[in-house]
């Protein structure tokens, strides 16, 4: 009886160690330059940075990204990447053990496909980015949830069966060791009512048995804890204190939207576009004046924490600075200034010279750097003079430096990065410097102050950065040097020659071609065999513009799905260039409804370029055959703007289709410039349902999305019929007006 419990604590020691999974973290290296930036990109650029985003981008390389609206790209880009990987791990395990996973791997590969735009859309705000990303990963996480239950059953079948096979293995061992003992004591001779007794006691152990180990497999979840009132209390506060900071955003975003339009509209009304850049600056203003209310409510969440567990005082802390440089950031100023500069000098030197005026002694240190950089630079396009003096005050060199580069100022630029201390910025700025002012010289500068990078990933990481830059201007060097990146960053090395390739791709076709090799070599070690693959097929599409066929048929040995089909969409434009017969083959290979309809579309766009319009509308036509089957209706928006340059008529077929009214907006507004020319009536019928749709374009995050594909459609829209263009650029400061910036 020792002996069989002995047994039992055995294998139910080896189960637990069999199921239960060792984990280990590697710590994300801190960026030096970091600030509280908010929602949108110009907080810290002096214009929108041009997207798409590079997919294969490892998310360690976006550190050297102040902006936190395209830093955050890339790390939903990089999450939806682990959470694919993850996906195909447990679907090739269970695949292994014959279980049928294509119904879940439909569905994950429809919300890939979606998420794709993630990268591609341009995107001003971040909450846009991360909305975009949390539905990404949700309906993804809803396929990912439905495998791992098929999994769980599958391991809860094999548990039953080994603790079928355990219990007959331990009550097999007592029954034999009963009998042993009866025949011992009786000689051989055992009653019949001692046998049934054996049995039954027998049958019983088994039950017992079996359902020692079996209950645990069944168990129910433990209910979930219920808030506590100080929880709900804390929960209250932060939600007030989220809406007070992104408040203070929106009155900050709205004065800039205000500019927008009016400089927008000042080719077509001067006096309209006047008193619009006057609301804006009363919009910034109403915003300054708030600033004592704003602090006071970095006081009340400040006060409430005073209550809250010693554990949670660090996010009061957080959500009192958000509130406090929200209300402290007066970019609305000088990002008002940009959109003026070539519409009115005077006007634009006003906003200047308020934005100067309205920096707060409350930013940070790192902070006031950062907006007075942006505003030097722009004022630097109308006074050299003054934006040197500007570029001066910050303290900070390497945001100094990074004034002094974007004003073209190199001498000033290099003089000020060689002061940073933290290597790994000095690396980034010298690099950049060097790349700007065409200095092969920095980059050994730059070469130097990464090898002092203590961290090896992160040295891995800028070496290959460098490579990449000093390509251009020595490509036997940046060989050299991508040599010496440590083979155990395999991503790096493939990211260093990915980019080595491309910057040779003009200049050099045969060093190129090699370094395309060698970025083949190093994807095979990036890690997880989705890494691998999706390395792969982004090299894939650089590639193939020295050998196509090559690219096609190294394509069709990706095993996923979506990647392999990104590379026929990506390798399209090429092949229809040469051939659009072979496009059309290409096209017909793909399978997803989205990248098929986009692929029927680029081949209607080459076909038209090449003068092909039967070719051209017959592609068009297939693209819009899929429309009721696509995964995200995002490519029609393209279709309907290629399709209205061949025939108006049916790309407005296509718009019925869009779901996005941002997307349909677009689309109208291409249509009617198409008709424009041919027939003004259904020009103004097509501007007229944009203007209807515009007016209700709303995007999660972005709450101005509408003024602004207003104000586009007025621009557009002013040489052909100023009266329509009024009444939008009208629509369009109405809404803007109409946001709402309190809290």
């Amino acid at each position: 009886m020792k002996f069989s419990v002995a047994l039992i604590a055995l294998i139910a020691i080896s189960v637990l160690l069999v199921a239960t999974p060792v984990a280990a973290s590697d710590p994300v290296p801190s960026v030096n330059l970091q600030a509280q930036i908010g929602n949108y990109c110009l907080e810290c650029h002096t214009a929108v940075p041009p997207r798409p985003l590079a997919v294969t981008r490892p998310v360690e390389w976006a550190r050297d990204i102040p902006c936190a609206t395209l830093r955050k790209g890339y790390e939903e880009i990089a999450q939806i990447d682990l959470l694919a990987a993850a996906y195909q791990n447990v679907a090739s395990e269970l695949r292994g053990w014959r279980v049928d996973t294509s119904a879940q791997d439909k569905r994950i590969n429809a919300r890939r496909v979606a998420a794709a735009r993630i990268a591609e859309t341009d995107g001003i705000a971040l909450a846009t980015i991360t909305n975009q990303g949390n539905t990404a990963r949700y309906q993804m996480n809803k396929a990912y949830a439905t495998l791992q239950t098929a999994r769980a059953d599958r391991d809860r079948m094999i548990i039953l069966i080994v603790v079928g096979l355990a219990t007959v293995f331990i009550v097999s061992g007592i029954v034999l060791g009963w009998r042993n003992t009866r025949k011992g004591k009786s000689g051989g001779a055992g009653k019949p009512s001692s046998a049934r007794g054996m049995w039954t006691a027998t049958i019983i152990g088994m039950i017992v048995v079996f359902v020692l180990f079996a209950v645990p497999i069944f168990a129910f979840s433990p209910a979930l804890p219920a808030a506590t009132a100080e929880e709900t209390a804390r929960q209250t506060a932060v939600d007030q204190a989220a809406r007070v900071s992104d408040a203070a955003t929106k009155s900050s975003a709205q004065s800039w939207v205000l500019g927008q339009i009016g400089a927008q509209w000042y080719a077509l009304d001067k006096t309209q576009a006047n008193a619009t850049f006057q609301a804006a600056l009363q919009a910034a203003h109403d915003k300054g004046a708030s600033r004592e209310a704003y602090w006071g409510q970095t006081q009340a969440v400040q006060e409430s924490a005073v209550a809250w567990a010693p554990a949670a005082q660090d996010l009061a802390e957080y959500r009192a600075a958000l509130i406090e440089n929200a209300a402290a950031q007066s970019w609305q100023y000088r990002a008002l200034a940009n959109e003026w500069l070539g519409v009115d000098k005077a006007k634009a030197t006003e906003a200047l010279q308020l934005a100067l005026a309205n920096l707060s002694p409350r930013d940070s240190n790192l902070q006031r750097d950062l907006e007075l950089r942006a505003l030097a630079v722009t004022w630097g396009k109308l006074d050299a003079a003054k934006g040197n003096e500007l570029l001066a005050q910050i303290s900070d060199p390497f945001v100094r430096a990074w004034g002094w580069r974007e004003a073209k100022q190199y001498d000033q630029a290099t003089q000020t990065a060689r002061t940073i201390k933290a290597n790994y910025d000095r690396a980034w700025a010298l690099r950049e410097i060097a790349r700007a002012a065409g200095n092969a010289a920095l980059f050994n500068d730059a070469l130097a102050a990464a090898n002092q990078i203590e961290r090896t990933d992160t040295r891995a990481y800028a070496i290959a950065d460098i490579a990449i830059a000093w390509a251009s201007q020595d490509a036997a060097k940046a060989f050299d040097l991508i040599g010496k990146i440590d083979p155990a960053y395999a991503e790096a090395r493939a990211m260093a020659w990915h980019g080595v390739g491309n910057a040779l791709a003009a200049t050099d076709a045969a060093r190129a071609r090699d370094a395309f090799g060698f970025a083949f070599d190093a994807a095979k070690k990036a890690g997880s065999p989705y890494q691998i693959e999706k390395w792969t097929a982004a090299i894939l599409i650089d590639y193939a513009r020295f050998n196509v066929d090559v690219g096609l048929d190294s394509a069709t040995k990706l095993t996923d799905p979506v990647l392999r089909e990104q590379v026929y969409l990506g390798v399209m434009p090429l092949v229809a260039a040469q051939n659009l017969d072979k496009a059309l083959n290409v096209a017909e290979r793909i399978t997803s409804p989205a990248l098929r309809a986009r692929a029927f579309t680029a081949l209607g766009v080459a076909a038209l370029q090449a003068g092909d319009k039967t070719r051209a509308a017959a592609a068009f036509q297939n693209s819009f055959a899929l429309a009721d089957k696509l995964e995200d209706t995002f490519g029609l928006r393209d279709l309907a703007v290629a399709w209205s340059a061949l025939d108006p008529k049916s790309a407005l077929a296509v718009v019925d289709k869009l779901e996005d009214p941002a997307d349909k907006t677009a689309a109208l507004q291409a249509i009617a410039l198409a008709f424009a020319p041919s027939d003004k009536k259904q020009s103004a019928d097509a501007f007229d349902r944009a203007l209807n749709v515009a007016k209700s374009a709303k995007v999660r995050g972005e709450p101005f999305a509408a003024a602004r594909a207003l104000a586009a459609l007025g621009r557009a829209y002013a040489a052909i019929d100023p009266a329509r263009a009024n009444q939008a650029f009208t629509l369009a400061l109405d809404v803007a007006k109409r946001v709402n910036v309190k809290y």
